[in-house]
């Protein structure tokens, strides 16, 4: 796995970025589609496969922690709610 420094970190996952592998998954796609995979990669089926089947995996994960972290996050947010609650009046209190 490649090994990405702290600094281009933050500008390796833009848009752009995330855009141009979907725009390369589609192209692979379309090749397969088309019986013409050797056009597009030298890899061969088996390693293709083993490669597409990492990338769905690491795809699913991710997205996995996303929304664990979001509902961590509704968690957090459910409980640090401040409820304003009605002050008994004072005939209420000695009942």
């Amino acid at each position: 796995m490649m090994q990405i420094s702290e600094h281009n970190r933050a500008n390796l996952y833009t848009e752009n970025n995330l855009a141009e592998l979907f725009e390369v998954l589609d192209e692979l796609h379309s090749a397969a589609s088309d019986g013409q995979l050797n056009t597009v990669t030298t890899m061969n089926k088996r390693e293709l496969v083993a490669l597409l089947k990492d990338v769905i995996y690491t795809a699913q994960e991710t997205l996995q922690e996303l929304n664990k972290r979001d509902t961590r996050r509704e968690e957090v947010r459910r409980e640090s709610v401040l409820r304003v609650v009605e002050k008994p009046r004072s005939d209420q209190q000695s009942a």
